[in-house]
């Protein structure tokens, strides 16, 4: 998964939706902001991570 965030999805993070998240939830914030413009990630951590 693709560590790079842009100014943006940044700006985002940085707003007080996000001020009293935890650093562990900060990350996954992150995370999903960087690859939420990959179409194939979101079904590939569906299949990983939860049962069918």
């Amino acid at each position: 998964m693709s560590p790079r965030i842009d100014r943006q999805a940044l700006r985002h993070l940085e707003g007080q939706v996000y001020a009293g998240l935890s650093s562990s939830d900060r990350r996954l914030e992150e995370e999903a902001y960087a690859n939420q413009d990959d179409p194939e990630i979101g079904a590939l951590l569906l299949k990983v991570h939860c049962r069918s």
